[in-house]
This record gives C-alpha cells, structure tokens and sequence, in this order.
C-alpha cells in the first residue's frame, strides 16, 4: 500500500523522542531485582518488534505448564513518567503495517530493539503462568514481573522444520507446544467457538470467527501455537481482571441478532472447508462474515461471540496495540495492590478512541484495493466489450467480478458481455450473496436485461437458500430493512422430524411475509422462508420450490397437470442431513434432455454414498431443476432411520437426556458417553460447563457444551444438546 493518510505522519515529536531515549538508558536498571525465566519467540522472519516468548514444562504429576512472558512496556511507558510518548501511542493506537515498511506505534528504539525480546537480550517482562491438566483445563494462573532472555528466535518456517526433524535442544518444547495447541484448538471448537485452522486446505478462522484464506506464509504448524497459546494467556488475564471487578479494555464480540445460529455456521465453515467442491468457501465467507459485528473495545464484560468465551482481552503485544499497553497497566496496578490507574470514563473515552482508529485503518485498507480493483476492472469491461466473442471477463476471480458487478449496477450500464458473464455465473453458482444484494437489490434499475439477470439471481436463492439470510442482513445494514421475524415450529411427518417456518421483515415501509416452508433442519426452513421474502420484495413472483404440502409420490411430466406440482426442497434436505451425518454430499447429472426446445424434458441421475454404500436414482421433469428435486426425493425415501427412537421420546416427552444417552450405549446404538467438567467464577455466582463427549456406532464423535449453576445442570444441559444433535443435527432443538 503507498500514499495512505496514516503514513503522513511517521515522525514521533522531539519530546517523545526524548523519552524514548531515558527509557532505552533505564531498561538495565529496571531489570534489578527480577527473577530470571526461560522463553523463546516465533515471529515472521522480518518481524523486528517481538513482543511476546513462551516455554513449557512438564509437571510431575501430568499435565503442563505454560509460561507466556509479555515485554513490560507498562512499567516503563506510563502517562505520568512519559506524557509525549504515552500521548503519542495513543494517537497511533496501533503499528500500521505497509508491505515491507510499518508506522509503529513506539520508537523503533524501543520496539524493535530495547523493549523487544531479541534473542540473547535480557528485558523487563510480565510472565503469566498457567497450569494445564492432562485434559487442557487451565488452573489459576500466577502472574508476576520477571527478567527473560530468549534462548532461540525461531521463524514460523524453522519451527516446521524442527517439528519434522527433531535436531535441537528445543524441539521437546516445541513439540508439546504443537500438542497443547492442536488440542487447545479442537477444545474451543467442540466448546462452541468458530475456530477453523486447516494447513492442507488453505483455510483458518480470525479471532473474530470470520472464514479467511491462508497466504504461503500462513500454511505452518508454528501459526497454530502461537495463536492458541496466545488466545489462553489472554482469556486467563481476562478471567483474573474480571474476578476482581477491575475495568479493563475488554475485547468484546457479537454476532448480527439475525445471524444463523451458532451450530449452523459452524457446520457451514466445516463442509467448506473439506468438501470445497461441493460448497465453495468464499460463497460461506462471505454469509460468516456478514453475520458478525466488529469486535469492540470496552470498559465492560460483554463476551466474545467468535472464541465463544465470557471474558477476553488484549494483553500480549504491548508494543503493537495501545489496548494491551493500557491493560498492562491495569494489571500491574492490581499485582501490587494500587487501585486502577484509570476510571471507567477515561476507559471508556480511550476505548471509543481505539475502536474509530481500528475503523479508519480497517476502512482505509479497503478503500486502498477497491480502488486498485476498480482501475483495472475497467479496462477488463473495455476489453470485453470490444471482444464479446472471448470475453476477458470469465477470467476475472470472485472479488474482481463482484467490482464488475457493482459497476454495472451504480452506472446502469449492463453490457451484453456482463449480462452474459453475470448469468454464466449463476447457472453454475459461482456468484455469491453480495452478489446477489448487488444486482437485485442495491439499485433499482429497470430493463428486459436487468429483468432477466435479477430473475435467475433470484432462482438462484430458491436452489441454494442459506444465501438468503445473508441478504437480508445486507438490506439490514445497507438499506434499512427492519429486523426479520421468524415464527418456527417443529412438525412430524412419516415419524421424521420436520420443522415449519415463516418470516416477516419490513422493507422501504413496506411488510413482506412468507408462507410456512418445510425442512428437516430448523435453520433449513428459515433459510427456504427468507428466500421466499426475498422474491416478495424484489417483486419477483416466482415458483416455488417449497410447500407446507408434502407430495407423496414422483410423477413424471406426462400431463399438463404435472407442471403445477409444489415441490418441496428435497435437495436442500438431502443436503442439511448429509452434512449433518457427515456423509459425502449428494450429487445430480443430467444425462438426458429429450422432446422439443420449446418444451424439453429432462432426465437427471442421483447419488448419494451412506455408510461406504452408493445410491442412485433417476428422475425426469420438465426442468433439470424439478428433476433434480424428485431424484432428491427418492434418495431420501433410502436413508436409513437415525438411532433416535430413545432421543425423540426424550426430546418430546421430557424424559432425562442423561438416561437416555445411558440407555442408548446399553443397545449398543452409542459406542461410548463421556462428561468432563469446567467450573467458572467470574462473577459472584458459580457456574459449571460440562462438555458431553458422544462416540457412534460408527466411531463418528460429538462433543456438545452445556452451562449451568450446577453440575447436574450443565450435565443436564450437554446430554440434551448432544441428543438434540443425533436426532435433526441442530443442538439447539
């Protein structure tokens, strides 16, 4: 990035300077009296500012600990001892980072050489020590103000190389650091949290949640540790400043009170992620994304949605962001007994501060590509335009052609190559729910052309309906429409578990409601109910794909009495329970297409593998989408019953899910039921998390959380999520 406003201002003043300098003459002074700790870093191999080491041990009676030793900037940078410099770091509030060249938040003085945990350099640190059992549950942690020296600066790269070779004097620590953090990392996520990180696919989740490609550089086992140990010593700081009441700048999270629920955007990310083919990771960012907030500084405990944690901060990169400089603050006030070094007013003024500079910055790196985008984009649509016949526009990837897009839209000006591209796309679901927002709803424009593509935009919500509650969150956030309304009830068809939905939203003053659409999945029929309102209003009137009518039998298009046959989404059912039992997902050939052009018939081919066993059918229709939805149906008539006779009589009956899991081990239906227990105190009253571990008869294991304020209770809580799952695949039913 070059000629950014941030960078305009890259000198610090002569008074800040100043103080930088008495602070790098004090560094050995401040180290007197500290006791000396073991640590070594993992960075980027051109990273200068290292702020944070670890080391680990292993205990004698099992089990771990985990030393994680921050550089000690509060103790040296305060707003009393350093006004300028304190001052100026707050202004900055972050490094700002430009391909080879950073505007730092400190001196380079300091933070990249007299603050910074260089190898073989003794600095001033805060070590945070945390004990893990065998089963990584933190205990207490204990903090205190220490001395480190780091043996080894090791590069993400070095790291990957040594955990493949085993050479050196570290690779015992490095190897149990690699084992604590995978294991840390499939912990948060059977806990709840949106946490993805897959070397081989290319795919990892940020703090926030949010489904992200990896770089080169990103691919390395070594990424793992550093994060997961880096999200432990921040919520163990959290938890310690939480319990004692101290304000603090908490990093706090949401979710869009709109968005899919929790399970449901899991289990998205995590079919994206191993079958790409089958469901495009981009098209899931792009729902995940939308479905979040921006995490906020505060001076209050609200919760981070993305890490599914009640309390998180930031505290390990000191010399980076000004929020884990002010905490350290804080924390070094409540070691020594002093009372909180701000009030929560001044906390939260600076929070409000950090969070609209976080928003600049954030802004500005967008408004920086979209601008790049947008210069070259227009010389790809001048290309096509000039060469419809080879247009360069089918080489365009997917943030590109969405400029494309938007381009057309804003300047109504939708050439034959665009509409083209743009419906080639959508027949073979290459668009995605921006998209969409774009091209329907965004502008308003009129035309037989812009008719046709707004149309097989909407089809294409009716054939792949999770885009749908994305939209409407777009038209939440970008043109004011009201908050949807979701009525959903469970019904019982054919001894399966059904689930009926219906939604109301409001639009340009205008209220919109859909019929009842019918899933096997609660998420499934509200996704079927939001596309449906969607169609109403784009005031699009199209068929539709779902009814609260159940067909009973496939007919073929022998009659003109076929054509108006309401089908429901088989496909979309087949889909959901697919993924759910973690089964390959079902796929649909057309192999013949017969009769005339302006009537043709359509035969399509089926398939699905259960448990090693490959299924087909055929089906015709008088379009490849009903044929395709009647080989769906069939395909589900061959779905053997899921073990859920015990759960459904618990579910609906009232019946304890604990006896009945113990039950369902007895008949052998569940190789093993397992419960581990967490007990929390971050406030004045206790309360447990119980994680109930669920392996199959197919060795497939579940692992649901459940809370409560006491242990039967968050037993009571697990079992019934767990036995929720087994039966329709959502916990929350």
């Amino acid at each position: 990035m070059t000629d950014q406003p941030a960078r305009q201002n890259n000198k610090f003043s002569e008074a800040a300077l100043a103080e930088a300098d008495a602070i790098a003459e004090s560094v050995s002074t401040t180290l007197e009296g500290r006791p000396p700790v073991k640590g070594i870093t993992i960075d980027g191999p051109a990273s200068k500012d290292l702020d944070d080491a670890f080391w680990i041990e292993k205990e004698r009676h099992g089990g771990y600990r985990l030393l994680v030793s921050i550089t000690d900037v509060g103790s040296l940078i305060t707003p009393q001892a350093t006004p300028a410099l304190y001052k100026e770091a707050l202004e900055r509030a972050f490094t700002r980072y430009y391909g080879e060249t950073n505007r730092p938040m400190l001196p380079r003085l300091l933070s990249e050489s007299k603050l910074s945990l260089l190898e073989g350099r003794s600095r001033p640190a805060i070590t945070i020590s945390i004990p893990l059992d065998a089963r990584m549950r933190p205990g207490e942690p204990a903090i205190y103000q220490t001395c480190i020296s780091s043996s080894k600066r090791f590069s993400y790269g070095e790291v990957d190389t040594e955990l493949e070779n085993s050479q050196n004097e570290f690779s015992s620590v490095l190897l149990m650091a690699y084992n604590i953090a995978y294991r840390l990392l499939q912990k948060r996520k059977a806990g709840g949290a949106l946490a993805i990180y897959d070397i081989v696919s290319g795919w990892a989740t940020t703090e926030e949640g949010m489904l992200r490609r990896l770089d080169a550089g990103e691919r390395f086992k070594a990424q793992v540790i550093i994060q997961e140990l880096m999200i432990l010593t921040n919520q163990a700081c959290a938890l310690f400043l939480a319990q004692r009441g101290l304000p603090a700048l908490y990093r706090n999270h949401k979710a869009n009170a709109i968005a899919p629920e929790r399970s449901a955007l899991l289990q998205m990310m995590d079919i994206a992620v191993s079958h790409p083919e089958q469901f495009n990771p981009d098209r899931v960012s792009v729902t995940v994304n939308v479905s979040m907030q921006r995490a906020r500084y505060a001076p209050i405990v609200e919760g981070h949605y993305g890490l599914n944690l009640p309390a998180y901060i930031h505290l390990t990169s000191p010399i980076r962001r000004y929020a884990d400089l002010l905490n350290q603050h804080i924390l070094l006030a409540a070691l020594k007994g002093e009372p909180p070094p701000y009030p929560k007013e001044q906390l939260a003024e600076i929070a409000e501060h950090i969070n609209g500079a976080e928003d600049d910055m954030k802004d500005a790196k967008s408004a920086h590509f979209l601008a790049a985008y947008d210069k070259e984009i227009r010389k790809t649509v001048v290309e096509a335009a000039q060469e419809p016949s080879a247009s360069p526009l089918a080489d365009l990837g997917t943030k590109k052609f969405h400029s494309v897009i938007r381009m057309a839209a804003a300047s109504d000006a939708l050439s034959p190559a665009i509409e083209q591209e743009i419906l080639r796309r959508l027949e073979q679901q290459m668009l995605y729910a921006n998209d969409i927002f774009t091209l329907v709803f965004r502008y308003q424009n009129k035309g037989e052309a812009w008719e046709k593509v707004r149309r097989a935009a909407l089809e294409e919500i009716q054939r792949q309906p999770y885009l749908a509650i994305s939209i409407l969150l777009m038209g939440h956030q970008s043109l004011g429409w009201g908050t949807p309304h979701y009525e959903v009830r469970p019904s019982g068809v054919n001894h399966r578990m059904l689930f009926k939905a219906s939604v109301k939203v409001t639009a340009a003053e205008q209220q919109y409601a859909s019929s009842q659409q019918v899933a096997t999945q609660k998420e499934l029929a509200k996704q079927l109910a939001s596309a449906e309102v969607l169609a109403k209003i784009a005031g699009i009137e199209l068929p539709s794909l779902s009814s609260h009518e159940t067909s009973t039998e496939v007919t073929p298009p022998s009659s003109e009495a076929s054509r108006d046959v309401k089908l429901q989404n088989y496909k979309g059912q087949l889909q959901e329970l697919a993924q759910s039992r973690k089964w390959d997902l079902p796929s649909y050939t057309e192999v013949a297409r017969t009769g005339p052009p302006h009537a043709p018939v359509f035969t399509v081919e089926g398939k699905i593998t259960i448990d090693g066993r490959e299924h087909t059918v055929r089906c015709i229709g008088n379009s490849k989408t009903e044929a395709e939805q009647l080989a769906a149906q069939q395909l589900l008539q061959l779905v053997p019953d899921l073990p859920s006779t015990a759960a459904t009589n618990a579910l609906s009956g009232g019946k304890n899910p604990v006896s009945v899991l113990n039950e369902m081990k007895q008949k052998l239906e569940l190789s093993d039921v397992t419960y581990t227990y967490e007990q929390h105190d971050i406030t004045s009253d206790q309360e447990f998390t119980c994680i109930c571990s669920v392996m199959t008869s197919d060795d497939q294991t579940i692992e649901m959380a459940g809370t409560g304020q006491t242990k039967k209770d968050a037993t009571r809580r697990a079992a019934s999520r767990a036995l929720a799952f087994l039966l329709t695949g959502d916990p929350e039913n």
